[in-house]
């Protein structure tokens, strides 16, 4: 897995609390990639910036690049995740700020999504084939796992949708409660 595609991107499969790069670290740790990681089976606990979330099956860990994060130590069990430096799909996306396009990158959003059971599989399904393609011929290789990655983040962006609502009203609100507080003084 060392050196995958340039260290642009690296996906993998946790399997049996294993990851086959080295995340598993009790030490605080600064993201240098965007990361996603699906738990499809057992619990991890996570701190990500001054958040503390413990997630389980069927759900959706976002880490943005430079966000710092602890893992706590042998509690997951199975999933997926993938690394990728947001350079990687510039070809992609006109935009040179992924967050512009995906607010989950964000780093004061909502970093955990609960998934329903289908799209559970959706998620796991497209982690699959971005697992799969590095098989394919690697003149197309790139461009292949750009739009798989594209799909990926559209999927996300689309569950993280009603979230984003929620954070915009309750950010509307503090912004209205603002103002009428500075009528007050």
């Amino acid at each position: 897995m060392a050196g995958y595609l340039n260290r642009m991107i690296v996906p993998a499969r946790i399997e049996d609390g294993r990851w086959q790069v080295s995340h598993c670290v009790q030490a605080v740790k600064k993201n240098s990639f965007h990361s996603i990681l699906l738990i499809t089976g057992g619990r991890c606990k996570i701190n990500l910036g001054v958040k503390n979330y413990l997630a389980s099956s069927n759900d959706l860990i976002i880490i943005p690049e430079g966000a710092y994060y602890q893992f706590a130590p042998s509690q997951y069990k199975t999933g997926f995740f993938l690394d990728f430096h947001p350079e990687y799909l510039f070809p992609l996306f006109k935009s040179n700020r992924l967050t512009e396009s995906f607010l989950f990158f964000e780093r004061d959003a909502e970093h955990l999504i609960k998934l329903l059971g289908s799209d559970t599989e959706i998620i796991g399904e497209l982690f699959a084939q971005i697992l799969r393609e590095p098989d394919s011929s690697p003149e197309e290789r790139h461009n292949v796992l750009r739009y798989y990655i594209g799909i990926l983040l559209l999927k996300i962006k689309e569950l993280f949708l009603p979230l984003a609502r929620s954070l915009k009203r309750r950010q509307d609100r503090q912004c209205l409660l603002s103002r009428h507080f500075q009528h007050l003084v």
